[in-house]
C-alpha cells in the first residue's frame, strides 16, 4: 500500500501543513477558542486542501479495522484516506485550557501510543498535534516551570530560548496523578523529542508541537 508521488509530496512535513492552516485560520479572522473549534477548523481546512481524498472525523478503529482490541483509543480525531485500504494520515488533537498540566501532559503521551498503534495497523502516516494558548489562564505551564522531574520534564523546557523538552519522551511513561497514578503507563516504541514553536500566522499567543510517529526522531 503506498502513497503516490503527489500525496507524498504535499504531506511531506507536517510543520508546514499546521503553519499553512493557522495562516488560513488568521487571515480569515478565525479563533481557536478550544479543542472542538481546532478540529473542525483544521479538518474543514484538510479538505480544502485535498479535495481528492476523504476527510473524516471521529473514525471508530472497530468500523475501520473490525476490532477495537489492541488501541488505546477508540475514535481517531481526524483521518484522511482514499479507501477503507488506504489509509493516509491520521492526527490526533490536543488543545488544554483548564489546567490539570500532568494529567494533560499524560493524555498526549496516550494520543502519541495511539498514533504508534494506528501506523502500525496501516496508516501511511500518523501525527499528534498540541496547541496551547500562553495568553489563557496558565496555559504556559505546559512549558515552563519550576519542575522539571516526572511528565514535566518531556513538555517543560529549561532553557525558555530553545522551547526543548528537557527530557527525550521514550520507553514506559507512567500515569503522575489520580487514580492508577505511578501503576498505569503506556510503552512508546518510538523516541520522541518535544519542540515547541511559536507561529505569527494567528491572532493568538499560540504555541505547538507536532509528533509524527511515522518518523520518530
Amino acid at each position: 500500500m503506498i502513497m503516490n508521488e503527489s500525496i507524498l509530496k504535499n504531506f511531506n512535513d507536517s510543520q508546514l501543513l499546521i503553519e499553512e492552516f493557522f495562516m488560513q485560520a488568521g487571515e480569515g479572522g478565525r479563533d481557536l477558542y478550544n479543542e472542538i473549534s481546532f478540529q473542525i477548523e483544521f479538518g474543514i481546512f484538510l479538505r480544502n486542501k485535498f479535495p481528492e481524498y476523504k476527510v473524516e472525523f471521529e473514525r471508530n478503529v472497530g468500523d475501520l479495522f473490525g476490532t477495537k482490541e489492541g488501541f488505546v483509543k477508540k475514535e481517531i480525531d481526524v483521518i484522511i484516506r482514499k479507501s477503507s485500504n488506504e489509509l493516509l494520515w491520521a492526527f490526533e488533537l490536543k488543545f488544554p485550557r483548564r489546567g490539570q498540566h500532568p494529567e494533560q501532559m499524560f493524555k498526549i503521551v496516550e494520543d502519541i501510543k495511539f498514533c504508534e498503534e494506528l501506523k502500525n495497523r496501516g496508516f501511511q502516516r500518523s501525527t499528534q498535534i498540541t496547541l496551547v494558548d500562553k495568553d489563557q489562564g496558565d496555559g504556559n505551564l505546559f512549558i515552563e516551570g519550576a519542575s522539571l522531574t516526572g511528565i514535566y520534564a518531556y513538555f517543560r523546557t529549561s532553557d525558555i530560548s530553545n522551547l526543548k523538552g528537557s527530557k527525550k519522551l521514550e520507553g514506559e511513561i507512567f500515569k503522575p496523578t489520580g487514580e492508577g497514578k505511578d501503576m498505569k503507563k503506556y510503552t512508546l516504541e518510538g523516541t520522541y523529542q518535544i519542540n515547541w514553536n511559536k507561529t505569527d500566522n494567528l491572532n493568538q499567543n499560540i504555541i505547538y508541537f507536532c509528533v509524527d510517529t511515522h518518523s520518530e526522531k
